[in-house]
């Protein structure tokens, strides 16, 4: 008798063993499906933050302009960015200045270590070319000497673009 009730024992806790053994990779599976809806919940929350961000980002992208003031900015960025280094050196040395005199411009530059012949193409291409970023000033009675200047009318733009724009690599 004592081996039946051995044997009773023993089949008994087999049978739990193996009922637990099963329930065990049930609740596994159970536990795994509830992490993967909450991985799907999360992942189509991120989706929807990024749907928002990519809309704002479209917002923040659009111009801060009015279309003719955008029109204006990107003519005068496009000069700006067809500028040669030389050009673009000279254009930078006027961004410290609201004007100045075309002498003291040209001493400057030439210090800084702009060679002579570079200053001489600049000069000549913003007094001859149809930009309308560099303004020259002619001398009357009442100043007697040349001044040059970012025409008022685009030193916004022209310093914006001039930020903005990489100078071309030589």
């Amino acid at each position: 008798m004592a081996i039946n009730v051995l044997g009773g024992c023993a089949v008994a806790f087999a049978g739990s063993w193996l009922l637990n053994l099963v329930r065990s990779f049930k609740l596994l599976d159970d536990d795994r499906a509830v992490e993967i809806e909450i991985a799907e919940a999360a992942h189509e929350r991120a989706n929807g933050q990024v749907a928002e961000l990519r809309a704002e980002n479209a917002d923040l992208k659009r111009p801060k302009r009015p279309a003719h003031e955008q029109a204006i900015f990107e003519e005068i960025a496009a000069e700006v960015r067809s500028l040669q280094p030389h050009e673009r050196r000279y254009l930078e040395a006027l961004r410290s200045h609201l004007e100045v005199d075309a002498d003291k411009l040209r001493h400057e530059l030439i210090a800084a270590g702009m060679p002579e012949n570079e200053w001489l193409k600049a000069v000549t291409h913003f007094r001859t070319s149809n930009t309308r970023i560099v303004e020259e000033i002619l001398p009357s009675p009442s100043r007697p000497r040349n001044y040059v200047r970012i025409n008022p009318l685009y030193r916004d733009y022209a310093l914006e673009a001039l930020h903005n724009t990489r100078p071309p690599s030589t």
